[in-house]
C-alpha cells in the first residue's frame, strides 16, 4: 500500500490533523509521500488537481482519494471490518 498525503506549508507541524494522519499511516505500516502545498506543489496546482478539496490533510491510498484524517480513520476501520467478515 502506498499513500500520498498533502499537508500545509511550513505550518504542517502545527496542523494537528496532518500530524495525526501521518502518525496513523506510519502505525499502519503504509509507505507514504508527503507533498507540502505551497512548497512541493503550488496551491493553484493543488486546486487544479483536486477542485473539490477544501482542506488538508488530503490523502490518497493506491491512487484512491480517501479524504482527510477522519476519512482515513474510517478507511482503516472499514478495512478491518472487511478483513474480519466472512
Amino acid at each position: 500500500m502506498t499513500a500520498v498525503i498533502y499537508t500545509k506549508g511550513s505550518k504542517a507541524a502545527t496542523c494537528p490533523y496532518c500530524v495525526k494522519a501521518k502518525a496513523l499511516l506510519t502505525a499502519k505500516g503504509a509507505v507514504f509521500t508527503e507533498v507540502t502545498v505551497g512548497e512541493d506543489i503550488m496551491k493553484e496546482d493543488f486546486v487544479s488537481l483536486f477542485p473539490n478539496v477544501q482542506t488538508v490533510p488530503f490523502i490518497l491510498i493506491d491512487g484512491k482519494q480517501i479524504g482527510g484524517y477522519v476519512a482515513l480513520v474510517e478507511y482503516y476501520a472499514n478495512q478491518k471490518e472487511f478483513l474480519t467478515e466472512g
